[in-house]
């Protein structure tokens, strides 16, 4: 399995959980994962075991068995422990690892030692257990062959589809719009979207002659959500867009959370009001911040709303749907099923 090439620590932290649901002692350690940067050092351009850090600079996550983040990472009261790079870096990663078996709860499929040392993966036996693989995966396609790539996106979109029926308030209509599993608009995204606008009652400033001349796209959209505001046949409703993502790189799915949002079609789709831009994401951006839950990456954020794992599993419970939003029971079975 290839290592991550970015540094993210959401990317590492499902790195992990899918060596260990794939080991064959079905355990990977702190000491295994250092052996196993340290096997790949020289291949990337790394610093070596001879090279230290200071663990302050490292990013502290909090672990779910103390408050205290310096005895999370072994550093004596009132002393600074140094320790090479990548011993920190493990120690980061497993701390936020921690925090997740916290945050996640009963639909965490993994199990961490009380020392923090050790990640053991639990049986895949339950609706909520799926569902976290299942978002672990579409996470991570670039360790999945590219043949799987369909199912693995098509299914987050449609456990992002009940979700986002749940968000919406009563009476609303919502829809799938993408190139796959769109049952109200369908053929050429020029038509598909002419159909959209009319039921948002607005005006399209685009012409076919503007697309190429086979594009069955989405246009940015994925799922769509208006209310018709009962028999009034005036514009001006409440509209919500959305875009899901299964892009890892924080850059891109960055850009992406804009797809569906006003600042990128508003010049194409003229309506009397704005819209609610949505962007449902696999990945889990949890981060901890003292005893609260922060996001990572900030600084990526854009003026959508995001649905992250994390937001996507709570909701999922919170509705009751978590049997509804498991949409790749049988790919999870096959992925649990292996052995390295």
């Amino acid at each position: 399995m290839s290592r991550p090439n970015g540094s993210d620590l959401y990317i590492w932290c499902d790195y992990i959980e899918l060596r260990c649901l794939v080991d064959k002692d079905r355990r990977l350690s702190r000491g295994r994962m250092q052996e196993l940067l340290e096997d790949t050092a020289q291949m990337y351009g790394e610093l070596t075991d001879a090279d230290v850090v200071n663990p302050a600079d490292v990013t502290p996550q909090l672990d779910g068995n103390s408050d205290d983040p310096d005895a999370l990472a072994g550093v004596p009261p009132g002393g600074v422990q140094i320790g090479t790079r990548n011993e920190m870096r493990v120690v980061g990663w497993f701390n936020n690892l921690a925090f997740r078996a916290k945050t996640f709860g009963d639909a965490y499929p993994f199990k961490l030692s009380a020392d923090c040392q050790e990640l053991e993966a639990l049986q895949v036996d339950t609706p909520l257990r799926v569902l976290y693989v299942q978002m672990l995966m579409s996470a991570s396609l670039r360790l999945v062959p590219k043949t799987r790539h369909d199912e693995l996106t098509e299914s987050f979109e449609e456990t992002s589809h009940e979700i986002f029926k749940q968000l919406m308030p009563k009476g609303w209509e919502v829809h799938r719009f993408g190139a796959k599993g769109a049952s109200r608009y369908e053929g050429l995204l020029f038509d598909k979207l002419k159909a959209l606008v009319k039921d948002l009652r607005g005006k399209l400033m685009l012409e076919a002659k503007h697309f190429k001349p086979n594009d069955r796209g989405d246009g940015g959209l994925d799922l769509v959500a208006w209310h018709p505001m009962a028999g009034d046949e005036r514009d001006g409703l409440p509209i919500a867009l959305a875009q899901c993502g299964c892009t890892s790189d924080s850059d891109a799915w960055s850009k992406k959370s804009l797809e569906a949002a006003p600042a990128k079609l508003r010049g194409h789709l003229h309506l009397l009001t704005s819209w609610s831009t949505y962007y449902f994401m696999p990945h889990d951006l949890t981060e901890a911040s003292g005893t609260k839950i922060d996001w990572q990456l900030r600084k990526e954020l854009t003026e959508s709303i995001v649905i992250d794992r994390s937001r996507l599993i709570r909701l999922a419970k919170l509705y009751g749907s978590v049997d509804r939003c498991v949409t790749a029971q049988a790919t999870v079975t096959e992925a649990v099923a292996l052995n390295y």
